[in-house]
């Protein structure tokens, strides 16, 4: 599948989604809107630089000591966010003490 068909059909199935869970949550409509602006504007700079998104990325967490990832990952099966561009390789941090099994 072409880089420019792929971006099209997460564009097309990230706001069916958000515009079917829109209709249930009126709380949330607001939030919705900048998410799909900023998810239009990842997947244009995407198009227009001839890739969907980049993998590649360095990170320096903000915090020490040990800590588990309770939800995320680099793949689609991982990730509970994968259709939000900006939220796909997002990862839910818990940290891990004595009192807590790792």
């Amino acid at each position: 599948m072409s880089t420019v068909l792929q971006a099209l059909r997460i564009m097309a199935a990230y706001f069916i989604s958000v515009t079917i869970w829109s209709l249930f949550n009126i709380h949330g409509f607001a939030l919705n809107l900048r998410q799909a602006g900023g998810q239009t504007a990842a997947q244009w700079r995407g198009l227009r630089r001839g890739v969907a998104y980049d993998e590649s990325f360095a990170v320096q967490l903000p915090f020490h000591g040990r800590w588990k990832v309770v939800n995320g990952g680099v793949d689609q099966q991982t990730s509970h966010s994968w259709g939000l561009i900006s939220q796909r390789y997002a990862y839910d941090f818990v940290i891990v003490d004595e009192a807590t099994p790792v």
